[in-house]
């Protein structure tokens, strides 16, 4: 048999999750986090908030992979291969320059 608990404000269960209550209110009307309403007045149950902090924890997004380093390719190497595979390289060589291009665009956020 569960205890009773004093359920919470909106101002108290927001600096119980350390959010804006406005952020707060925006995530009970979207469904996100569950609130009681009495009246007019929502309110909030520790239990419930603390399971939803759970949920939101194991939903949390896994870290990037690390990168894998590939050979680099030089191009004198193959200088007596066929047109066809040094242009193939010459490729592969542009891709990757474009490749370490948008990873540096991408880590600047």
């Amino acid at each position: 048999m569960r205890t009773e608990t004093k359920l919470m404000s909106r101002s108290e269960a927001a600096a119980y999750l350390g959010i804006p209550p406005r952020t707060l209110y925006a995530l009970v009307r979207q469904g996100a986090i569950p609130a009681v309403r009495v009246g007019r007045v929502l309110r909030f149950d520790a239990l419930h908030l603390d399971e939803w902090l759970r949920q939101q924890t194991a939903n949390a997004p896994e870290p990037e992979p690390e990168l894998l380093a590939a050979p680099t390719v030089d191009l004198r190497d193959i200088a007596d291969r066929p047109l066809e595979s040094r242009l193939l390289a010459a490729l592969l060589v542009e891709q990757r320059r474009g490749n370490v291009l948008l990873t540096r665009l991408l880590n600047r956020r």
